[in-house]
């Protein structure tokens, strides 16, 4: 018998006759209060303390937009991230207004803001926004920009705070940057420009990690643009002369003199606490229990029953994710969620939920990016890393993924190819993310509901998983069985009276 894995591979080939019917769709997260769903308690907690994700996406004729919008415990810093990032929304949908009034916007425009999370110290991190802009052309505009947060707190950490800016030698970090650019090979420096950069710690955009201070400088920035953005890091060993002492001790850069009572204690520790090797490998499986075994495997459909597969985009959700599982469990159902990398990242232990109650996990890209605006390697980053993201937290690979806004062209499909992935779309549009109504969506499954089609819901709606439980007693009442996407395309190759099917290329 055919593997799975090897179907990926007809899969592709046989696009004219696979599941692929597109809907121009927005995304925006519901705050509908649940009416019919099948209620619960479960909030899983993000995997940083004190900090949640939001995804957020929009789609009109003229733009798409998806936005990863950090939310934190504190209302103070939540307030300064809506304002930057309701900032750049407003200035991109202006330019996309004076391109469209002038005649000039002559391609779907698109804004994507990912964020990478860094931690600094305990409720500490780094969120690094990068803005990518396409209104046409060959390329992309990439734009990066910084905060560090005490969500503790709720407040800001600034350069300043970590950094003896009034240092007499400070501006010698100008110069241990300029070398480490060179030694990056970037020699087509915009002296003038890095000055007045460097001069301003303020304007700086910056992280840290294990190793030291990264400074991230946007396309022209300080070079020439075939660089693109840079990021470079200045080892802590190196600026250790201008590092605040409360965090060098952070950091552990200086050596802390134990008082006599610690040294006790010390003492004390060793001469009691003395473990053989079997004790300590029992205490470490104790504190840290193996993780469940997670196979999915697709069963085998009867030719001539009637099937239907709900799958759900963009999560998973803390709140809206446990909702929909509940629901799929009490029809003992099993769906197909196709998950962004961002979520999984977040949100490790739901997306293991998930696969444990023995769904399909697809990929759905890193950061839900227009794929047909990428280069190949951006492509294969967003869909590699997104795998092993997966692989990584869950331990399955995906073997199906779903483009955004389920829009592609050749190179995408060269690209899924090479990393073994079918493309799998949709031919029934419950259009959540539309109407957010619970009428609206029952209404959209059951005109388009018949056997063999697939199923767009999105696991980050209220008002989604308000209408499953309802639609899915329908669906039920009316004999379907509730299937895989890799179930029913398995059964796709000895029956293709499964339809009907039609692909959106954008050449």
């Amino acid at each position: 018998m055919m593997s799975l894995k090897m179907k990926s591979y007809v899969l592709l080939s046989l696009f004219g006759i696979l599941t692929l019917l597109i809907a121009i769709h927005q995304f925006s997260p519901s705050i509908g209060v649940a009416t019919n769903s099948v209620q619960t308690d479960i909030n899983y907690e993000s995997r940083y303390a004190g900090l949640d994700i939001e995804f957020v996406s929009k789609h009109s004729e003229d733009y798409t937009t998806s936005i990863s919008k950090p939310v934190t415990s504190s209302q103070k810093v939540n307030e300064k991230i809506e304002a930057w990032l309701t900032e750049q929304e407003e200035q991109f949908l202006e330019d996309v207004h004076k391109l469209k009034s002038s005649g000039t916007l002559d391609v779907q425009a698109n804004l994507n803001i990912q964020l990478e999370t860094n931690p600094l110290a305990e409720q500490q991190y780094h969120l690094l926004f990068h803005v990518y802009q396409f209104m046409g052309g060959a390329n992309g505009q990439e734009s990066l920009h910084s905060l560090t947060v005490d969500v503790a707190s709720g407040k800001l950490i600034t350069i300043e705070q970590i950094l003896d800016t009034n240092h007499v030698q400070f501006t010698d970090i100008h110069t241990l940057l300029v070398n480490a650019l060179i030694e990056e090979g970037i020699d087509d420096i915009y002296q003038e420009e890095l000055s007045t950069t460097m001069n301003n710690p303020s304007l700086w955009t910056w992280t840290t990690n294990e190793e030291g201070l990264t400074l991230h400088f946007d396309e022209y920035e300080i070079a020439a643009g075939s660089n693109g953005p840079i990021h470079v890091t200045l080892p802590f060993d190196e600026i250790s002369d201008y590092i605040k002492d409360d965090w060098k001790r952070v950091w552990e850069l200086v050596e802390e003199t134990p008082t006599e009572s610690e040294e006790q204690a010390e003492d004390e520790h060793h001469s009691t606490d003395v473990h053989e090797p079997d004790q300590i490998i029992k205490e470490k499986e104790e504190q840290d229990p193996p993780q469940e075994d997670i196979l999915f495997e697709p069963n085998q459909l009867e030719k001539d029953g009637k099937y239907i597969a709900l799958t759900f985009d963009d999560g998973p959700h803390p709140r809206i994710t446990p909702q929909i599982l509940e629901t799929l469990e009490s029809f003992d159902a099993r769906a197909t969620f196709y998950m962004l990398g961002t979520q999984v990242d977040f949100y490790p232990e739901l997306a293991i939920e998930v696969a444990l109650s023995g769904h399909e996990i697809g990929n759905h890209t890193m950061n839900h990016m227009n794929m047909t605006t990428l280069n190949r390697e951006q492509l294969v980053r967003e869909l590699a890393d997104t795998t092993s993201m997966i692989e990584e937290v869950i331990g399955i690979t995906p073997t199906t993924m779903r483009p955004p806004y389920g829009i592609y062209n050749q190179q995408v499909v060269d690209v899924s190819t090479e990393l073994n992935l079918a493309i799998v779309n949709w031919s029934v549009d419950s259009e959540d993310w539309r109407s957010r109504e619970v009428g609206a969506i029952k209404e959209m499954v059951f005109k388009d509901a018949a056997n063999g089609r697939i199923v767009l819901f999105h696991d980050i709606h209220q008002a989604t998983a308000d209408a499953l439980p309802a639609v899915m007693e329908q669906l039920q009442a009316e004999g379907y069985q509730f299937v895989t996407v890799s179930e029913l395309l398995e059964l796709e190759q000895s029956n293709l009276d499964i339809g009907p099917h039609s692909r959106r290329v954008i050449e």
